[in-house]
């Protein structure tokens, strides 16, 4: 593996970190950054153009409390400015149902993309989301948790909205 390939290999894996901390965050010019113009979606309950996706996440994360997308494996094969990713996620989202209970929904996913290098920039051209699993139960807390906690938030609450410089 030479240097370029390490490159693109962390610009892509950059990338993917992007797009989950921009969904969590509800941070929506970051989410629409990670794929080109032109990019196809496919998230199972939407499938479409960019500008439909961001509508779709929008309204969908508008019905949720909270959300955390947590990578894991991530295997990709690069072929000059075009490159094939598979990564793992656990996403966990915390929203209330129709009689006001919370619950937390655990889904096992995988991104399948379909990636470009443009302009020096790589961005998802094409994307499937996979869902191997899905688990719902009753949420809250197990204990009582101290109010001095940090909560995160979506938007301009969050702490970290102002943490890095970009």
């Amino acid at each position: 593996m030479d240097l370029g390939e390490l490159l693109a290999r962390a610009s892509i894996l950059d990338l993917l970190v992007r797009y989950a901390r921009g969904v969590d965050r509800g941070d929506w010019a970051l989410v629409r950054a990670c794929y080109f113009e032109d990019a196809y979606d496919d998230h199972g309950l939407y499938r479409g153009g960019v500008d439909g996706l961001m509508r779709f996440l929008q309204q969908l994360s508008g019905k949720l409390v909270s959300t955390t997308h947590q990578l894991g494996n991530h295997l990709v094969e690069i072929d000059g400015g075009e490159a094939r990713a598979e990564t793992v996620c656990l996403c966990w989202y915390r929203r209330l149902d129709r009689k006001g209970v919370e619950r937390s929904v655990a889904h096992g996913i995988r991104y399948l993309d379909q990636l470009q290098c443009r302009a020096s920039r790589w961005g998802i051209t094409h994307r499937t989301v996979v869902l191997d699993w899905e688990h719902v139960f009753e949420a809250g807390p197990v204990s009582q948790i101290a109010s001095s906690w940090q909560r995160g938030a979506r938007g301009a609450a969050d702490p970290s909205r102002n943490f890095f410089k970009a």
